[in-house]
């Protein structure tokens, strides 16, 4: 190569990027789609919480583990007052919804390689919204679309409630 030809430079710093990736790389995961969650949805509303109840029996975290054991977690319900519909299923009239949603019990290690759940957490009566991409369980509650990541699929909006 000739060291006035500086061509080369780019390249080196491309190779770098794909061989030695850090973990500033962390935050780009892959999201799904605001047409792809719709898709999936039974429910998609905007929603304000209203009251919270954390259950005192023992979980574990669905679609998650780490190494080979599974990763406890407390199951919360949140009780949401619908605001806004944009998709729903048949004969749903309630202006009321309850969310499943969980809290990991122990603390996420200092460094963590690899992907991890992107939990959600709602404090009742502070007045925030939420988009919510949601299915209906069995038992008539409803979870996030992405159930193993419902980060994914519940999104904070800069609108407040106030009334």
């Amino acid at each position: 190569m000739n060291p006035r030809n500086r061509s080369w430079i780019p390249w080196i710093f491309f190779i770098g990027l794909v061989f030695f990736p850090t973990p500033s790389w962390a935050p780009f995961r892959w999201r799904p789609g605001y047409f792809a969650m719709t898709q999936k949805a039974d429910l998609v509303v905007i929603a304000t919480p209203t009251a919270r109840q954390e259950s005192s029996e023992p979980r574990v975290l669905p679609h998650w583990v780490m190494g080979d054991r599974p990763i406890p977690a407390s199951e919360i319900q949140t009780t949401f007052r619908v605001a806004a519909m944009f998709k729903s299923i048949e004969g749903f009239l309630d202006t009321t919804l309850v969310l499943v949603h969980y809290r990991r019990l122990d603390p996420p290690p200092e460094i963590q390689v690899g992907p991890r759940p992107m939990l959600v957490d709602f404090q009742p009566l502070d007045g925030a919204q939420y988009l919510m991409f949601l299915t209906r369980r069995a038992d008539g509650r409803y979870e996030a679309v992405n159930s193993a990541d419902p980060g994914h699929s519940i999104e904070k909006l800069a609108l407040r409630y106030d009334g």
